[in-house]
């Protein structure tokens, strides 16, 4: 898995030198319905929201924030990091992003913090230039909560907005 990523990443970078330059946005908010399938098995349905700023055609960063609800409690995801863009001059923009941050499970009365991690990416679809559709963002999230290590599953979708143009 860790050698697909790595491989698409690389790919996406190489082929951005070559890309035909679309319209760029300079900063995009979204407002995502978010699902996480804990490694125990645990379904977490949510949302959240993210803001990145594009620093040119094809690189940006991104702070991403969601809550869902899970048996007996909650779970808060807090992550920031780099954000890797194939603008087009089509209507369709697929990225490729890692994230760092934290991850906070409540419930019960109690609460605990942890590292998290998300490597994947997704498609948003244009609209129109000041809005797009998030079809699909999928992500390895990976948690360490008591020094042990959580693999699990996140899924984002829902409407870009977008500011500004390069």
């Amino acid at each position: 898995m860790r050698k697909t990523l790595i491989l698409f990443g690389l790919i996406l970078m190489a082929s951005s030198a070559a890309m035909a330059q679309g319209e760029t946005p300079k900063a995009e908010i979204a407002g995502n319905y978010t699902y996480i399938r804990f490694s125990g098995g645990a379904n977490c349905n949510g949302g959240g929201g993210s803001i990145a700023a594009n620093l040119n055609s094809w690189f940006g960063v991104v702070g991403d924030f969601s809550e869902c609800k899970v048996t007996g409690g909650n779970a808060l995801a807090y992550l920031f990091g780099p954000k890797i863009a194939y603008r087009s001059s089509g209507r369709a923009t697929p990225y490729f992003q890692v994230l760092f941050g934290g991850m906070r499970l409540s419930g019960g009365g109690s609460s605990s913090n942890a590292f998290a991690m998300t490597a994947g990416g997704g498609l948003d679809v244009k609209v129109n230039s000041q809005v797009a559709i998030r079809l699909a963002q999928g992500e390895y999230l990976m948690t360490r909560f008591g020094g042990v290590r959580q693999n699990n599953f996140r899924l984002e979708s829902g409407i870009v907005f977008r500011f500004g143009s390069r």
